[in-house]
């Protein structure tokens, strides 16, 4: 219980030991030596003016802001030491989707890109043959030849513009 030496004037302003202030307060000596190092206001060694202890905890209990210019030390070290350990969990969760196959390597895809581009460009190639082979029985050998040679240029073609990434490809008509 607080005595009358636990109260003191300075400065005009009432002042209250530190055991009576934790007593008030209804908080430890560590508590109120952690406040005094997020920057609570303290009179002197042992004493505090409870008008401004108070008007200091409610500044504190109502800060709601993420900038980092308006944070004690303490609340910017909390505040980035947070955003640190999100950033190691997310690349931590990556990791784990990698392992687990959810992703592939950049350089396995283009691989894989580049062989079915072969192989498409293989069967197109061979289309010209197919279609000319099927036509011999019903043209003569010389329009087959031609017909043959007019779907491997447009195959060609438009092969070329699509390996060429051509956003505007236009295939010709046959």
């Amino acid at each position: 219980m607080a005595t009358k030496k636990d109260i003191n004037i300075f400065n005009d302003k009432v002042c209250l030991s530190t055991k009576a202030i934790c007593e008030i307060l209804h908080v430890t000596r560590e508590t109120l030596s952690m406040w005094k190092e997020k920057g609570c206001p303290q009179v002197q060694r042992g004493w505090w003016d409870i008008e401004n202890v108070l008007i200091w905890r409610s500044q504190v209990n109502t800060k709601n802001s993420d900038d980092p210019e308006e944070m004690t030390k303490a609340e910017y070290k909390l505040y980035f030491d947070g955003k640190l350990k999100a950033a190691q969990f997310e690349g931590a969760d990556l990791k784990n989707a990698v392992a687990r196959g959810d992703y592939h390597k950049a350089v396995d895809c283009s691989t894989d890109r580049n062989y079915q581009f072969n192989v498409l460009k293989r069967l197109l190639s061979a289309l010209s043959r197919t279609i000319a082979t099927d036509l011999s029985g019903f043209v003569d050998q010389a329009q087959c030849r031609r017909m043959e040679n007019m779907v491997n240029e447009r195959t060609k073609d438009w092969l070329r513009q699509v390996s060429k990434g051509n956003e505007k490809f236009k295939p010709s008509k046959l």
